[in-house]
């Protein structure tokens, strides 16, 4: 959050691809909730109803709801690969 605020620095971020990332990505595949085309992943037709369920409940997911209405303005496609390749977001 901090970065996106301006309040830290791309050079303080360290990025990296966790492992489980790459795992829970495959998992979602399979699972038809996800579309992977050439190194692009989106939500297939079944992981937006799936979506939409999750979101429609207030109860749950709240604190990561909360970190993403937080930082959704702010992080957008082309603010990540800039503080991936660590250049100024802002």
């Amino acid at each position: 959050m901090q970065l996106f605020e301006g309040q830290r620095s791309t050079a303080d971020f360290h990025a990296r691809v966790e492992p489980w990332v790459v795992r829970a990505v495959a998992f979602a595949d399979a699972s038809g909730l996800l579309a992977v085309t050439g190194g692009m992943v989106q939500l297939s037709p079944h992981g937006e109803r799936s979506f939409e369920t999750l979101s429609a409940n207030d109860e749950l997911l709240r604190d990561e709801k909360m970190f993403l209405a937080r930082v959704a303005k702010a992080a957008t496609e082309a603010a990540i690969d800039r503080a991936l390749r660590m250049e100024p977001i802002g």
